[in-house]
C-alpha cells in the first residue's frame, strides 16, 4: 500500500556542506567571554551585551564585533533583574534598565557603550512597592535619542534621553502637553518625536509587533473603548488615555494609540538636545526600510564524531541558506509495513558555524551568529554578496 501525504521535516541525507554558500560567507570565530548566560544583540549585528558569571556575581559585559573587544562593565547586586536592553539607532550604545524589588522597588537606568567598553549611570529612583512602577521606552529610529515614560499607580512622568545619549532629563514641556490632551504620536522622517492631540480624531492607527509580525489596526471610530478580536489576539483600545493593551495566550502586550497626522499640519516636536517641545510643520512620519530578504536557517544537527576507536556525539550548528522540497518514501509509523510518500524539506547547501554548540543566538537579519561552546561565547560575522 502506498500513501501520499504532505509533511515538513528536515533531513541531513545527501547534504554537502561548505564554508561558503549562495554568496554567504562566515568570518573567523571571535572569542567573547566565559560563563555567558544571556545575549542581547544590537539590530545591526555589530555589537552585543551579555550576562556572565564572575567571582563577584552576575555581571554585564559588552562586545564590539568590529573592534573584536569585550569587557565586563557592570556587576549586578543581589535581587537585580534586567528589564530592558534597548539599542539606540545612532550608535553602538544601549539603554539598560535594571529593577530590584528587595525591600523597596529600585529602577536604575544606564548606558552601555560597546565602543568605549564602559557603562554610564543615567538615572535611579526608589519607589514603594504599592506604587507598582513600570518603565516604557520609545527609541528614535535614526538618532541615539529616546522618550522614556515612568509610570506608577499615581502618575506618569516623561523623560528624554538627549541626543548622543548624553543625559536623561525630565521634560516639563511634555508633562504640560499631556495635561492638555497631547500624546506621543510617532517619529518624524528626521527621527524626532511628535506629540499630538487625540481629541476629535476620526481615525486611530495602532501598530505593534508580535514575534516580528507587524500588527496594524486602523479606522477605529465610536465609543471610548473598542474591542477587536482575531483568532490570535485580543486588543482593547482606550481613546481616553491613548494607550492599548492586548493579551496573546497569557502574554501581555502594550501598544500606542495615535491620531493620524498629515504632512504640513502643525505639531509639537521634541527637541532631542534638551527635551523641550516646539511647534513645527509636520514633515511626515519616518518610514522604515524593509530588512534585507536574507534569512538563512540556523539549526543544530546531532553528529557522531569518531577518532580511532573513540566515538562521541556533537551538537553542531549550521547556517542553511536554501531549503528545497523533495518527495521521499518513508515508513509509516502507524503501519510499518506500508510505504508513505512525503514532501520533505531538504537543505540544499549550508555552512558549518561550529562543530559543537551548546546554545546559539543569531543577530537580527543574521548579520552575525553568537554561540556557546563548553561555557565560552563566540561570535562569527555573516557577510553576503561577492565582497
Amino acid at each position: 500500500m502506498r500513501v501520499t501525504i504532505l509533511a515538513l521535516v528536515v533531513t541531513m541525507t545527501g547534504f554537502a556542506f561548505a564554508q561558503e554558500a549562495s554568496g554567504i560567507k562566515l568570518g573567523k570565530p571571535q572569542f567573547v567571554a566565559k560563563r555567558v548566560k544571556e545575549v542581547f544583540w544590537a539590530p545591526n549585528g555589530r555589537a552585543l551585551a551579555y550576562t556572565t558569571e564572575t567571582k563577584d556575581g552576575l555581571a554585564i559585559g559588552v562586545f564590539d564585533v568590529d573592534q573584536d573587544e569585550s569587557k565586563t562593565v557592570l556587576t549586578l547586586y543581589k535581587g537585580d533583574k534586567i528589564t530592558n536592553v534597548e539599542w539606540l539607532a545612532g550608535s553602538k550604545q544601549a539603554l539598560l534598565v535594571i529593577q530590584n524589588d528587595s525591600g523597596m522597588t529600585t529602577l536604575n537606568i544606564s548606558i552601555l557603550d560597546t565602543v568605549l567598553q564602559a557603562s554610564r549611570p543615567l538615572w535611579s529612583r526608589q519607589f514603594d512597592k504599592e506604587d507598582s512602577p513600570s518603565l516604557g521606552v520609545d527609541i528614535s529610529p535614526l538618532l541615539d535619542h529616546a522618550i522614556v515614560t515612568i509610570a506608577t499607580q499615581k502618575k506618569h512622568e516623561s523623560w528624554v534621553l538627549t541626543n548622543g545619549a548624553s543625559a536623561l532629563v525630565f521634560s516639563r514641556d511634555i508633562a504640560a502637553a499631556k495635561e492638555q490632551g497631547h500624546s506621543f504620536s510617532g517619529w518624524t522622517s528626521s527621527g524626532t518625536a511628535t506629540f499630538g492631540s487625540l481629541s476629535g480624531a476620526n481615525e486611530i492607527a495602532m501598530t505593534g509587533t508580535l514575534n516580528n509580525a507587524a500588527v496594524t489596526i486602523s479606522d477605529i471610530e465610536g465609543s471610548s473603548e473598542t474591542v477587536r478580536r482575531t483568532r490570535t489576539f485580543e486588543v482593547m483600545l482606550s481613546l481616553e488615555n491613548g494607550t492599548a493593551a492586548s493579551t496573546v495566550g497569557g502574554l501581555n502586550l502594550s501598544f500606542r494609540v495615535m491620531r493620524v497626522i498629515m504632512p504640513g499640519e502643525s505639531i509639537l516636536e521634541c527637541v532631542p538636545a534638551n527635551g523641550a517641545l516646539r511647534n513645527v510643520k509636520f514633515p511626515g512620519y519616518f518610514e522604515a526600510k524593509p530588512p534585507p530578504m536574507l534569512f538563512p536557517y540556523a539549526f543544530p544537527s546531532n553528529q557522531e564524531l569518531k577518532l580511532g576507536r573513540s566515538q562521541a556525539s556533537a551538537n553542531s550548528l549550521w547556517l542553511v541558506p536554501q531549503i528545497v522540497a523533495q518527495p521521499q518514501t518513508v515508513a509509516a509509523e502507524a503501519t510499518p509495513s506500508s510505504d508513505v510518500t512525503a514532501l520533505v524539506a531538504v537543505p540544499k547547501e549550508g555552512i558549518l558555524v561550529s562543530a559543537q554548540a551548546d546554545a546559539w543566538w543569531p543577530s537580527p537579519y543574521t548579520r552575525s551568529v553568537a554561540f556557546a561552546w563548553n561555557g565560552a561565547l563566540f561570535v562569527r560575522s555573516v557577510s553576503y554578496g561577492s565582497k
